[in-house]
């Protein structure tokens, strides 16, 4: 056997063992820490919320808590717990069932209120199945609409309340897409640290803590602001008018980061499937740092979890048959309060001096 033959071998060797690891290092088979096809952290957060929220079915179990603590008076505190399901097999018809419970509670004194919600595409049904009694409502107006499903028309409330905003439709699903195309490719966030395995409801996960990438942000917004202006009605806001927000915007970001900042999110992410498990989002605001010259003074803590769970499993998501259109309700809600108002129901039924005099729960 000749050199050249030698030296031709050598090469198709060296060829196949190349481009087999290549091979091995793109699927990770091989995943040595300097492996350039690795996902970075960032990204595979980035790809796990993107993997998660396209499933076309899964659960989700929100808990979102607001704590109001002023320098002087009551603390007030306020929960919103939801418990749903989404089947979006079907795109352009979505569907969502979801299970809803609202505290508040102020001085001692706690009001709950639950209630369910469904879509089905662009249309939304609602029930209130508990509802604290409140002094402006009639008692047996409440008991009329607990338990009633109330579906909420969109065109008749446009036909009530003509207006260029109900008049039009927002194409949601063009939206989404351009964002999409937006985002790709963008390092969004920064991990600040990596905790290793954890369990979340029995499910091995990977456990970062991240922040905002600030001038990914500073560059993203507009260009979102942007593609949402193509989506307004026409005359919402002119070119000048919209050029000069984005302006404000640029000159106030820095400021306004500074006061937000660190803005801390911890996320749980399956281990081998990626998906997305868990989201927690904890966050204390001072309110002279947005509004110094509010006369409220104090902290505003917010608290969010999200879990996500049953990616791409059978869900069942049923219309509901018997229901009540939301002009109804408001129809008996404006009688009960207006004893002299007929059932025609227009926008003028809201006029000012239709309206009852509330309280002012500011004197003493």
């Amino acid at each position: 056997m000749n050199i050249k033959n030698i030296k031709t071998i050598v090469s198709v060797v060296a060829a196949l063992v190349l481009g087999a690891a290549i091979g091995l290092l793109a699927t990770k088979t091989w995943n040595p820490n300097w492996n350039p096809f690795a996902q970075t952290s960032s990204q595979i957060i980035e790809s796990a919320i993107a993997k998660s929220f396209q499933a076309k079915s899964y659960k989700v179990e929100q808990d979102i808590k607001l704590k109001i603590t002023p320098e002087s008076g009551q603390a007030g505190d306020f929960s919103l717990f939801i418990l749903g399901s989404v089947d979006q097999t079907d795109l352009k018809n979505a569907k969502t069932d979801s299970d809803l419970v609202f505290k508040m509670s102020s001085e001692g004194v706690e009001m709950q209120a639950k209630g369910k919600v469904k879509t089905f595409g662009e249309d939304t049904y609602f029930q209130i199945s508990s509802l604290p009694s409140l002094p402006f409502l009639p008692a047996e107006l409440l008991a009329g609409i607990k338990n009633q499903w109330i579906k909420i028309d969109k065109k008749k409330l446009a036909e009530m309340f003509p207006s260029p905003e109900t008049s039009f439709e927002f194409n949601g699903q063009a939206f989404a897409e351009e964002i999409k195309l937006l985002l790709k490719g963008k390092e969004i966030f920064k991990i600040e640290k990596k905790f290793g395995t954890e369990e979340v409801d029995g499910v091995k996960t990977l456990h970062y803590s991240a922040g905002l990438e600030k001038e990914t942000v500073k560059t993203l917004i507009p260009e979102i602001l942007r593609i949402l202006q193509k989506y307004q009605p026409k005359g919402q806001q002119s070119e000048a008018e919209f050029e000069k927000t984005l302006k404000t915007f640029s000159e106030k970001f820095d400021a306004f980061w500074q006061k937000i900042s660190p803005l801390e999110m911890n996320f749980w992410i399956e281990k081998g499937n990626f998906w997305l498990r868990k989201i927690k989002i904890e966050k204390e605001i001072n309110v002279a740092d947005f509004d110094p010259e509010s006369k409220t003074k104090g902290k505003i803590t917010l608290d969010l979890e999200m879990k996500i769970s049953d990616f791409n499993k059978d869900v069942k998501i049923e219309m509901p048959q018997n229901y009540k259109g939301i002009e109804e309700i408001l129809s008996s809600i404006m009688g009960a309060m207006l004893p002299g108002a007929t059932d025609s129901f227009t926008a003028d039924s809201f006029s000012e001096e239709n309206l009852p005099a509330f309280p002012d729960f500011n004197k003493e």
